[in-house]
């Protein structure tokens, strides 16, 4: 039987949608709890990153600004599906575990233990909750003493949380946990040893400006767990606890037996509060976590401000530039949230900073033999 052209091309353009069909489809149907699927999409395309991370804080402003579960669901889920990165399944799991999913929320805990979310102990804490509200109070028992274990000694949360009525029902097993507590002598240097494992050792020099925010990725998320190292974090005063603003680690600069110097960012969530730059601060800490010094090095922190663009040298001296900058509001995705846009950057002024063996920051004249310029 003879077949005209038109025919087999009608035939060849079926089998071809149909196929396009189960490509989208196969797309569609990624897996968020399935091992090897997130494998895949983990060495994927990088580039996805940033769309991820836009997802991603769009559903930190849902769950904890807006206490709504359900639609910080769906971001999270969304950025996964672009990025998986364990602080989303952590913040997915809490959405999870605040709209009674507690089965899907212990499941997003363990896929964020298992790519090295940090700090453990509140992961572990947290899913000792979700067995305790599912009565399951062997798994609740044992990831309570692993939170323990790996640093969540805040005792007055474990007594009163009333996600863990069910376990504290247990007479045995709570006197045997409060003991576990009372054995302990120094709970703040493990949350101490968190933070400082947050910051990998950066590659000097380094400039920190206007490009440097795109390579904030969310695995340098720095939770809030970490306030008592970082001001900015309880300033009642600017915004309320766990909303408005993010915190990444830029890296370490210096890492010695005297002190630790890092530099962490500062940035505000999309569609709250002003426009603004990512901001950058410079801190140092003695060994036990207390800050000798910090100083703003990056950014402004607002638009009548200067902003920052500084280098850091490998003899940790610092040149440190201000600029009077003019920008233009842009939009920046599909949500109508929008970003700004350099317009103009005029030189305004240049000085320079030293770290000394002590951690304290010094101003300094220029180096010898260089020619100041605006």
């Amino acid at each position: 039987m003879k077949y005209s052209w038109r025919v087999i091309l009608f035939v060849w353009c079926i089998v071809l949608f149909g196929a396009c069909k189960n490509e989208v489809r196969e797309k569609k149907e990624f897996d968020i709890f399935d091992q090897e699927q997130i494998s895949e999409r983990v060495t994927g395309d990088k580039k996805m990153q940033q769309a991820a991370l836009n997802e991603y804080e769009l559903g930190i402003k849902k769950l904890r600004k807006e206490k709504d579960a359900i639609a910080a669901i769906e971001y999270f889920v969304a950025s996964i599906k672009k990025y998986p990165k364990p602080n989303t399944y952590f913040e997915l799991g809490n959405s999870y575990a605040s709209s009674k999913q507690y089965d899907y929320a212990i499941a997003c805990y363990q896929i964020a233990e298992q790519m090295g979310f940090s700090p453990v102990s509140k992961l572990f804490y947290n899913m000792a909750c979700a067995y305790s509200l599912l009565d399951k109070i062997p798994e609740a028992q044992d990831h309570l003493e692993l939170a323990v274990e790996a640093g969540y000694l805040n005792k007055g949360q474990i007594a009163n949380d009333s996600d863990l009525v069910n376990l504290r029902k247990n007479g045995l097993i709570w006197e045997r946990l409060e003991e576990e507590l009372a054995g302990v002598e120094n709970p703040d240097q493990v949350v101490w040893e968190s933070f400082n494992q947050a910051f990998a050792l950066v590659v000097l020099p380094i400039t920190l400006d206007l490009q440097t925010a795109h390579n904030l990725v969310e695995d340098r998320y720095l939770t809030y767990s970490y306030e008592r190292y970082i001001s900015e974090m309880h300033d009642r005063a600017v915004f309320s606890r766990g909303t408005g603003r993010n915190y990444y680690a830029v890296g370490a600069i210096e890492r010695n037996s005297n002190f630790l110097a890092v530099v962490y960012a500062e940035t505000n969530d999309p569609g709250m509060g002003e426009l603004l730059p990512a901001r950058y601060y410079m801190a140092s800490y003695d060994m036990t976590g207390k800050l000798i010094e910090k100083i703003l090095i990056g950014g402004q922190r607002s638009l009548d401000d200067s902003f920052r663009v500084c280098t850091i040298n490998p003899n940790l001296t610092m040149e440190l530039r201000h600029y009077a900058n003019t920008y233009k509001v842009v939009a920046a995705n599909d949500y109508g949230e929008g970003e700004l846009e350099l317009v103009q950057s005029v030189p305004a002024s240049v000085k320079y900073y030293s770290i000394t063996e002590t951690g304290k920051v010094i101003e300094t004249g220029p180096p010898m033999g260089s020619v100041e310029t605006k």
